[in-house]
């Protein structure tokens, strides 16, 4: 899957947070699908654990990806934790937007 959509090899470690797919609206009527993944940090100190054993991402990365034309096209969103935690549902938003047009 990385490859295929060619982002960075990191994101195939990435934590899988959820998944859907999608119908454009309107006149567009592409197939998208959306993947919210997290990266986590390599260690975790006591003093920035969330709850015991849970630290916080490093990056939260919204992929879209659809198929137009015979080409897929991708839509990678990166934020940092705190950019996450401020403005997740807006960059969520962001990310729903996507639409590839012929």
């Amino acid at each position: 899957l990385v490859k295929t959509l060619g982002i960075r090899p990191e994101l195939a470690k990435a934590d899988l947070v959820s998944a859907a797919v999608r119908i454009g609206g309107g006149s567009d009527d592409t197939i998208y699908y959306d993947f919210d993944l997290a990266l986590a940090p390599k260690t975790c100190s006591k003093g920035s654990e969330i709850l015991a054993g849970t630290c916080p991402y490093d990056e939260v990365v919204l992929l879209s990806a659809g198929v137009s034309g015979g080409k897929v096209q991708t839509l990678v969103v990166t934020a940092n934790f705190d950019q996450w935690k401020k403005n997740g549902p807006a960059i969520r938003q962001l990310r729903d937007s996507f639409n590839v047009q012929e």
